[in-house]
């Protein structure tokens, strides 16, 4: 073996060690990536669930006579779609709340299905 082959072969053996460190810190940092991809998406699932959960609930602490004043729900920035004064019956506010638990039903039943690895036999 000549110096010029030894070096050419220690140059492939550097080249390929160096190749396979990129390979792994890529692979990690896909990881990395997939994790902050799911968090976020979790954190906007959260953050959507109580949104609609104050919403409902704002519904129905007006139904329930809960604000004094239609000044008092406006300041807390009214309900969507009804006007001042207006108020839902109970049958419209027990919709609401129903709407609402098939909702979380199905972002739940949409969580589990994401989280659980598919069989592939």
């Amino acid at each position: 073996v000549t110096a010029k082959e030894n070096y050419c072969n220690q140059r492939k053996v550097r080249i390929k060690s160096e190749e396979l460190t990129l390979r792994l810190q890529i692979a990690d940092k896909c990881r990395q990536l997939v994790e902050l991809l799911k968090e976020r998406h979790e954190a906007r699932d959260n953050y959507k669930r109580e949104v609609r959960k104050a919403k409902y609930q704002q519904l129905a602490d007006e139904e329930e006579g809960e604000f004094d004043s239609d000044a008092e729900l406006n300041a807390l920035g009214g309900v969507g779609g009804l006007g001042e004064g207006e108020f839902l019956t109970a049958e419209e506010r027990a919709a609401y709340l129903r709407r609402f638990e098939e909702e979380n039903e199905e972002e739940e039943s949409e969580q589990d299905d994401l989280s659980e690895p598919e069989d592939m036999d």
